[in-house]
């Protein structure tokens, strides 16, 4: 007969019943062990939980906390956003005028009369946002990062020159409009619409895959010290204003086309079955 040597503390409160399992484990015996644990379940998921590896967290972060409430602690101690919550910030930035692009290009290409002021200001947002702010950390630090480590070359390749696209594509919408309005509104639509598709393509990819490997590479004091560098490039970039600035211009762009309004996004969706009709009778009507 097999002996097994374990404590067993009882509780006639609350019925715990705990075996240590370094005497366990001094016995030996693996049938044993085995007949404790067929008793005794909460061992193996015991012995899991203090075996599992711990997931690296982000420095101030809280377990079992949002990203929202993350923030917001720090914010309210005082501490930084940390870099890739200032990548995605800006990146929400840009999505609200790619609204705008897209908006803008609908309306060229349905034959209606477009101020081009609104794309004006948003082309300048973007020269001031993304052109010398945002690409620069993101191929200075971001990029550089994962490169050193050899993962995900070809996708990084990809983003850089997508960069560059942008900043060309930016610099041609503005030459394009004259005394107002656009010299080509059917170029000037085109260029909207290739311009919306690569940069929603450009943030998914990052979101998704770029900033999680980017932060894994990143020990916990690397990436803080990179949030004091990239909030004194953001305040160099975007001068006292800073961020909050820009997302006033960018409501006041919105404002233009009722998009301050967000629940008329949802009502779109709901007619969704309807409008996705129209759009394919378009297509169909299209030479």
């Amino acid at each position: 007969m097999v002996r097994v040597h374990c404590c067993i503390r009882r509780d006639t409160m609350n019925s715990d019943r705990r075996i240590s399992r370094r005497t366990l484990v001094a016995s030996g015996s693996l049938a044993g062990a085995g007949a404790v644990l067929l008793a005794y379940p909460e061992l193996s998921l015991g012995a899991q939980q203090q075996e599992r590896p711990t997931q690296r967290q982000t420095p101030g972060q809280t377990p079992g906390q949002t990203p929202g409430q993350r923030l917001g602690q720090r914010q309210a101690q005082g501490q930084p956003m940390t870099p890739v919550e200032d990548l995605t910030a800006q990146h929400g930035a840009v999505g609200r005028l790619l609204l705008v692009y897209e908006e803008t290009a609908l309306q060229l290409q349905a034959g209606k009369q477009v101020s081009a002021k609104p794309i004006q200001e948003a082309a300048g947002i973007i020269r001031t946002t993304v052109v010398a702010l945002h690409a620069p950390l993101e191929e200075q630090y971001v990029y550089p990062r994962l490169e050193q480590n050899g993962r995900h070359a070809d996708v990084v390749k990809a983003l850089r020159e997508q960069h560059a696209a942008a900043r060309q594509i930016n610099t041609q919408l503005l030459s394009m409009v004259k005394n107002g309005s656009f010299e080509n509104p059917k170029q000037a639509a085109q260029a909207m619409h290739a311009f919306r598709r690569m940069l929603t393509a450009h943030v998914a990819r990052e979101h998704s895959e770029i900033f999680p490997a980017f932060q894994k590479a990143m020990s916990p004091d690397q990436y803080r010290e990179l949030s004091q560098t990239f909030q004194e490039k953001e305040r160099a970039a975007l001068g006292a204003e800073g961020f909050d600035g820009v997302i006033r211009r960018v409501a006041s762009i919105e404002a233009n086309y009722g998009f301050q309004d967000l629940g008329r996004f949802t009502a779109e969706a709901r007619q969704a079955p309807v409008a996705a009709a129209g759009a394919q009778a378009r297509v169909a009507a299209q030479p």
